[in-house]
Formats: structure tokens, sequence, C-alpha cells
């Protein structure tokens, strides 16, 4: 290796560290400081280059010196190899960088499987060994690389005309609010919106009279549904805190904001303004429901910076001021949930608040399980990996007498367990449709069966004002009931057919019924 000075036009800069560190611009900020300090005090440490002069390393430098007029000549040590050799020199020389981001990583690694050749499982042997010395090298799972590489893909997917360095560059400041994983789900969930949205105008329209679903807002109805024509209302409203965001035909909707142009139920800026909305809503579903009717309200609370907002008591207690008579407070325990690392028993539970008009005369039959059927759950959660802890959950009703009965303090009178639901069937049913599946806050079949078996009868309407993906319809179905389901969103209404449709298909014996009411 020797010092030269050599013209500048006599160096060329290198097409692989441009693609690895991104190319060189005076919009960067830490370009502009590399520049402004080399036009200060120039060029101190020699630009690394090939016998024919290609930059082995040194590319920034060498571009301040060629936009700057202070310098017609730059500094450069000579390394004896050629041209050919130097991507491989590169990627052995890049190795020995043990502190490397995730995205250096990705690119890295995505480098030498394009210089290697290696596609899908297939490629150069010593590639491969390159690409599994890089990931030991930097402690990187192959699976987040390859998360990072999707999230690339993802962002040059969304838009066609962005070259690799802006994709990376959009990444890289995605990373600076999200995980890997959350920036993945973030980029995931905005191309499968525009997906739906070009899928949602091929869908036919169910003409089903026993199913049907009403792309529109719940506060007025007036127009679809007839007073006390409802024999139960079954729904899981979006919950307060913005814990989810629901897709809006196209509006992206990013968790978690609370502005003036976010008007979706649950990211109200208090509990309070919820709950006058909620009432709004479950005040039309009064108006159309039977006196012998039941509304049943699947509910949770939220907590934040150690306090609880008390959202479903606060509901219940303004509910009960519309009139309603508030017949059993239910549990929803969940046998599974995400494990909470917070100084607290672990929770396990979900309000199902079920309200009548009367409380002398509502339906209810009490005959449609077998004895047998117990919905109990373990007292305590966790493992050898997650220290065990208490759940919320302490009422265990163990047969008729205790469900029935009230402990005397307004406590809960019945439980229900399940495990939280697994989506990956619906999720390939809309694949094969060409959707994507967004709405993976399901309703537990378990949750809707309960509330509808129990308080109607064949025949009856049944109708949910947040159908989302229409479970509660496709029970009410299964049970001889009619369905009317409100949903705003298109997109949740079309999948909801999709998924009537294969429910019938794989249901044969669920015979299509008349509307008899």
């Amino acid at each position: 290796m020797r010092l030269e000075i050599k013209q500048i036009s006599e160096v060329r800069p290198n097409p692989f560290i441009e693609e690895f560190y991104g190319k060189f611009s005076l919009q960067k900020f830490e370009d502009i400081q590399l520049y402004k300090n080399i036009e200060e005090r120039g060029i101190d440490q020699p630009i690394k280059i090939t016998t024919s002069g290609l930059i082995i390393s040194g590319n920034r430098r060498y571009y301040c010196a060629k936009f700057s007029t202070r310098f017609d000549t730059i500094p450069v040590l000579i390394e004896d190899i050629e041209d050919y050799e130097v991507t491989e020199y590169m990627i052995v020389s890049l190795q020995l960088q043990r502190t490397k981001t995730e995205i250096q990583v990705a690119k890295e690694y995505m480098i030498i499987g394009e210089y290697y050749n290696i596609s899908r499982g297939k490629g150069d042997k010593e590639g491969k060994q390159k690409r599994d010395e890089l990931l030991a090298n930097t402690n990187c799972k192959g699976s987040t690389i390859k998360r990072v590489l999707t999230s690339f893909k993802l962002v040059k997917e969304l838009d066609n005309k962005t070259d690799d360095d802006s994709a990376w560059e959009k990444l890289e400041n995605l990373y600076k609010s999200k995980s890997v994983d959350g920036a993945l789900n973030y980029l995931k969930n905005i191309v499968g919106e525009k997906q739906n949205e070009k899928e949602v105008k091929k869908i036919e329209i169910n003409t089903d009279e026993s199913f049907k679903i009403y792309t529109r807002s719940c506060e007025d109805l007036s127009d679809i549904v007839d007073d006390g024509k409802i024999s139960c209302v079954c729904s899981s409203p979006p919950y307060y805190s913005g814990i989810r965001k629901y897709s809006e035909d196209g509006k992206e909707i990013k968790k978690g904001i609370k502005d003036k142009n976010l008007i979706q139920l649950g990211h109200e800026k208090t509990p309070e303004e919820y709950v006058e909305k909620m009432v709004k809503y479950v005040r039309e579903c009064i108006r159309t429901l039977k006196h012998s009717g039941s509304i049943w309200i699947n509910i949770m609370d939220v907590r934040k910076e150690g306090n609880y907002f008390n959202t479903p008591e606060k509901l219940l207690l303004a509910l009960e001021k519309e009139g309603l008579i508030t017949a059993q407070k239910c549990i929803w325990f969940k046998g599974n949930p995400p494990y909470d690392n917070n100084d607290i028993f672990q929770p396990s539970m979900e309000h199902i608040y079920h309200f009548v008009l009367d409380a002398k005369k509502y339906k209810w039959r009490d005959n449609w399980f077998d004895e047998a059927d117990e919905f109990l759950g373990k007292i305590t959660y966790g493992d050898k990996d997650k220290k065990r802890k208490f759940r919320n959950v302490f009422f265990y009703p163990t047969n008729k007498d205790e469900r029935n009965e009230n402990d005397g303090a307004g406590m809960v009178n019945s439980m229900l367990e399940t495990n939280v639901i697994n989506n990956s069937y619906l999720k390939k049913l809309l694949e094969s449709k060409g959707f994507y599946l967004q709405h993976n806050a399901l309703f537990d079949f378990e949750i809707p069966m309960v509330c509808i078996l129990s308080t109607t009868e064949k025949g009856d309407s049944v109708m949910d004002i947040f159908s989302g993906q229409a479970t509660t319809g496709l029970i009410a179905y299964a049970n001889e009931c009619n369905y009317i389901g409100i949903e705003q969103s298109g997109v949740y209404s079309a999948q909801s057919y999709i998924r009537f449709e294969d429910f019938l298909e794989k249901n044969p014996q669920i015979q299509r019924i008349e509307n008899i009411e």
C-alpha cells in the first residue's frame, strides 16, 4: 500500500459503497457537516483506492473534494488489488465492523445475496457462509433481518418511484418511533388497506334476507329497522383510549392519535366523551328493542399511568339513566391474555354487560347448554419463564345457583372462559379472495353464542351495531335467527360476506332460512 497525490478526475466513486451507505447528498445533515469540515481543514485521512482508481473507502470524502472549488488533487492510499476483487474485499472488511444498526446489517445481508446470487434458499455456498458470519458477528437474528428487508420492500411498494436510498431513509425514520415488528405491521396495514380498497369493488353483495349487513353509521337506523323489532343486540364496540385502529375505507388512522380529524369511536379526548357517544348509539338500540329483548355489550377498561379510566362502569351508569336495567354483569375470562409486566395482577378479563327493558319479563333460556359444560379457569397466570401472578378475576361460579345469585355487593354473577381467538384461518380465507385481514380484534364465537342462545328463539332478530367481521351474525344465522349488522367500513362488510359464504360451505347442515318473523 502506498501513499500518493492524485487528480480528482483519476479517482472513481464505488457504487457498492453508495448502495450500502447511501448516496452523498448536501441535503443530508451529516454530509453537510463533513463537507464544511473538509472545506476548513482539508482531507486529513487519505482515500483508499485500487490500482485503477476505484474507491475502496472514502466515497464521502471524495464527493466533498469534488463539490468544493478548493481541491484539484486528493491524497490516496493505493491498495494492490484489482477492481473485480473490491466487492469481496469490502464484504470481508465490513464483517469486521461489530456495531451496526439493523438497517446496516439488512443492507449488507441483501448485498451479499445479490453478489453471490442467493435466491429463495438457493445460490452460492460461500455467500450463505458470509451471511451466517455477518449475523454471528452482529448478534442479529436472521428472522429480524428478513423482517427489515420485507419492510424495505413494502416501503418501495407503497411508492414505486422511491429509489433504494430514499426507501432506506424512510425506513430508518420509521424505526425512530417503532420497533422492527411494529414498523412491519404498520406498513403491512397500509399496503393491505390499499389492496382491500381495490378488492371490495369486486365483491358480489349477499342477498340473503336473513343475513344483512348495512354499511353505514348506527346513530339513526329508523329507515331500516322498525321500533320493537329486535330481540337481541349483541355488540363489542371499539374500546376507549385508542387501543386499536380500524379500517375506514382507505383512510389511514395511526394508533393513539387524538386530534380533531380522528372521529373514530374510542379515540375521544376523555372517557366521558366516549360514553356520551356510546349512549347515543345504544339509545337507537333501545328504540328497536322488543320489550322482552336484551342488549349485550362487551367492553374492556384501559389502564394508563397507573390508573384505570373506569369506562365500563361509567357506561353502565349512563345507560341505566336511559332506562335500561342491568340484568347481569358478566366476566369474559381470557385463558391466554398477552402477558403484562406491570406491577399489578395479570389482566385476564373483559366486561360483558346484559341490559334489559323489563327485569321480570325479558326472554331467558336456561337449558340451551349441557350441565356438564363448565366455563372455568385457573386463578394464576404465568410459568417458569414468566413470573407467576394472580389473575384479576376471583369469582368462579360452578353451578346454576351460583350463576344466578348476586353476592350482595354488586359483583360478578356469571363468567365465560375462552382463549384469544386464532385468526389464521380467516386470514388465509381472505387472502385467497385477494383481501388482507386488518380487523384482528375479533369476537370469540363463544361470546355471542352464549348471549344469543340465552335470550333468543328461532326466528328472532339479532343486531350488532359494530358488526366488524360479523361473528355475531354467523352465530345468529346458525341458530336460525335473522341478522342485521351495522358496519361503517365497506371493506369489513365485504369480508363478512366472504366469511358468511365460507361458513355455509363448511357447514352444509346449516340451511339458508326464510324470514319467519
